[in-house]
C-alpha cells in the first residue's frame, strides 16, 4: 500500500479502526511525518485520527522520541493524548542510555553538586568517546552543559533536562 498524502494516512487509519472492536494502532517514526508534512499538519491529522479512534473504541499508540520535538510540540501532544508510563522494554537502547546518563548526572548534581566525566565513565562502564558522543546529543538538545573546572570536565543538567526527567518519571 502506498500512502501519498497525510489525508490518505488518516483515511487508512480510520478505515482500519472501524474493522472491529478494540483495534490497536501503533504509529512509529513520526519524525518522518513531521519532516514531510510539518508539525502543524501532523497534529491536525492526530486530532482527526484521535476523534475517530475514540468513537470506534480503538486504541491508538503514538511512539514519540522527545528529542525530536520542541517543548511546545510535546505539550501539544501531551494535551491531546494520554501518556503511558515508561516501560524499559518499549524504549530503544539509545533513548534508555541517554535517559540513564541524564538521570546519573542529575543524581550526582543533587549529591555532590556536579558530575565529572570520570564519574560518568566509571558508573556507566563506557568509553570516553561513547560518553562524549552521548553528551553532545544531550547538549544539542539543551539538556546538559559541559564545562572545564581546572583540568577536569564537569557536566551539569539544565532546567530543560530536569523538566524532561520529571516528564519521563
Amino acid at each position: 500500500m502506498v500512502i501519498d498524502t497525510i489525508e490518505d494516512l488518516i483515511n487508512q487509519i480510520i478505515h482500519f479502526s472501524l474493522r472491529g472492536n478494540k483495534t490497536v494502532i501503533l504509529m512509529d517514526r513520526i519524525d518522518y511525518l513531521i519532516n514531510r508534512y510539518s508539525f502543524e499538519n501532523f497534529i491536525n491529522a492526530i486530532y482527526d485520527i484521535h476523534d475517530n479512534i475514540n468513537h470506534a473504541n480503538s486504541i491508538f499508540i503514538l511512539q514519540v522520541n522527545p528529542f525530536i520535538l520542541s517543548e511546545m510540540q510535546l505539550a501539544i501532544l501531551d494535551d491531546e493524548l494520554k501518556s503511558f508510563p515508561k516501560h524499559d522494554g518499549m524504549v530503544s537502547k539509545t533513548m534508555s542510555s541517554l535517559n540513564d546518563l541524564l538521570l546519573f548526572i542529575n543524581q550526582e548534581e543533587e549529591g555532590i553538586g556536579f558530575a565529572s566525566f570520570k564519574q560518568i565513565i566509571h558508573h556507566l562502564n563506557l568509553t570516553y568517546p561513547t560518553i562524549r558522543k552521548r553528551l553532545r546529543l544531550l547538549e544539542g538538545e539543551g539538556m546538559v552543559v559541559t564545562y572545564k573546572h581546572g583540568q577536569f570536565k564537569r557536566v551539569q543538567i539544565t532546567e530543560k533536562g530536569k523538566k524532561f526527567l520529571k516528564m519521563m518519571c
